[in-house]
Order: structure tokens, then sequence, then C-alpha cells
């Protein structure tokens, strides 16, 4: 709880790509679904042929869900916890676009938002060290994470490329379900 601000003014942000979402995204929810405040799950890239950003983790090849089917995905998700409230939308972090775009997507204000990172490689450790460089008036709350196996999202991609079925364990029922009716594996 932030000094001066109710528990019940206060939202937690978490935004990812979740491609695929999978069974650490899970753990990550269920988690965040025991604590007494708002839940907000930001889609991060919600608009995959969007090509003007830059990086590998902005390719097709690695953005290959579209926003509905992620957050079909992560609805469900959360149902199982038994979360309440919980609201998503596409998320445009502010280092994107900056913080006008940004607070048009996230619900809430800056004082009472908990912005969630996973810090699992150096990729996020550099996004944390810029949120936390510009000073913005918000908290940002490190989620440890053990990088890699057996939950990350390009193994995942890689099993199924490989036509590996293996990709099933590392994914919810429902996700698998998701990419079995829209025949995801052949889109990849």
């Amino acid at each position: 709880e932030r000094r001066g601000i109710a528990k019940e003014e206060l939202i937690g942000v978490l935004g990812g790509r979740f491609m695929p979402p999978h069974l650490g995204h899970m753990a990550t929810l269920e988690l965040l679904a025991k604590q007494e405040y708002r839940l907000h799950i930001g889609i991060v890239n919600p608009d995959p042929w969007d090509t003007k950003l830059e990086g590998e983790r902005y390719t097709l090849d690695k953005n290959f869900l579209t926003y509905a089917e992620r957050v079909e995905a992560i609805e469900r998700a959360v149902r199982t916890t038994g979360k309440q409230g919980v609201t998503y939308g596409p998320y445009y972090p502010a280092r994107w676009y900056g913080e006008d775009v940004y607070w048009s997507y996230v619900p809430g204000r800056p004082q009472t938002t908990l912005l969630y990172l996973a810090l699992r490689d150096d990729f996020d450790r550099a996004k944390f060290d810029s949120y936390m460089e510009k000073g913005r008036n918000l908290v940002v709350v490190p989620l440890a994470k053990s990088a890699g196996a057996p939950y990350s999202a390009t193994e995942i991609r890689g099993r199924m490329i490989a036509g590996e079925d293996s990709w099933r364990a590392l994914v919810t029922q429902d996700m698998a379900e998701i990419i079995d009716r829209n025949g995801i594996v052949d889109r990849l």
C-alpha cells in the first residue's frame, strides 16, 4: 500500500506479449490474484503486424497470436484463479510512444499504479532500469523469475515449429485448445 492511498484505489498492472501465454504466466497470475487491489492486464504489441518497432521481439514470427486470441487465453487463465474485476486492454509501454499514450491505455493514474515487471533476462532488466531512471510517479514492482526453460515462449514456439507436441506441457489446457481450434501451429 502506498502512503495516503487506500488499497481500493490501487491498481496492479501486468503487461506482456503472451506469445503464447504459458505456465510461467499462470504462476504470475496466481500470485497477483492474491492481491487485494484491482488488476489490469495489458497485452503488449496488440498489433503484431505493426513493424515500426525494432528488435527481434517484434518480428512477425515472434508475434503469431492475435490480440483476441491472447485476451481469450488470459481471461480463461484469470478465471481459474478466482480473481474478480480484472480488466484487459492493449498496452503500449511508455518508452514506445511516450507518457500520454501510456496513460490513455492504463486505467488509473501514476499515483495509484503498481507496474509489475518480470526480471528474467537483460532485456527485462534494461526495461526496469529505464523505468527507474525516468523517475515516473508509479511503483515498479520487480517479479523475480528464473530465466529460460521450461517457461519460455521462445522454447514453446521452437517446439511448435519443429513439429514437437511437447509444447503442450508448457501451456495451460485452455491455451492448447485455442491453438488447436485456430490452427496456430500451422500459422507459425
